[in-house]
């Protein structure tokens, strides 16, 4: 070998030892809940896979967790106070409104059904 190739060599090897490798920076990844634009006020439970509260927090915080074990990340549910909104009441029955009309149907019905036996032997 010439000295070129050993000089390089040798350049190498000390590049090697004196530089350290990458080297993660732990074994945490950080996540802000205010970068994911979810509302101010809602508060997040954080659970790991065993169903522990690991914490709770809100859309506003930074939180970091260890990235090799995995987590179920939960809306807090919050209180309605039907009296600060009366729409909400409004959006309530809108949405038991389908339930509501399926069982008057059926009241009717069966009503129905009683009228036209019961009319009948009447007469």
């Amino acid at each position: 070998m010439n000295i070129k190739t050993n000089l390089l060599l040798t350049l190498i090897l000390i590049t090697a030892i004196l530089i350290p490798g990458a080297m993660a920076t732990g074994d945490f990844v950080t996540i802000t809940f205010s970068d994911l634009d979810f509302d101010k006020n809602a508060e997040l439970l954080i659970y790991d896979s065993t169903g522990e509260l690991i914490s709770q927090n809100t859309t506003s915080d930074t939180i970091e967790l260890n990235s090799s074990l995995s987590y179920m990340v939960v809306f807090k549910p919050s209180e309605q106070v039907w009296f600060q909104n009366p729409l909400n009441g409004l959006e309530l029955l809108k949405i038991q409104m389908p339930i509501l009309l399926t069982y008057l149907l059926f009241v009717l019905v069966i009503a129905g059904g009683f009228i036209v036996v019961f009319g009948r032997k009447r007469k």
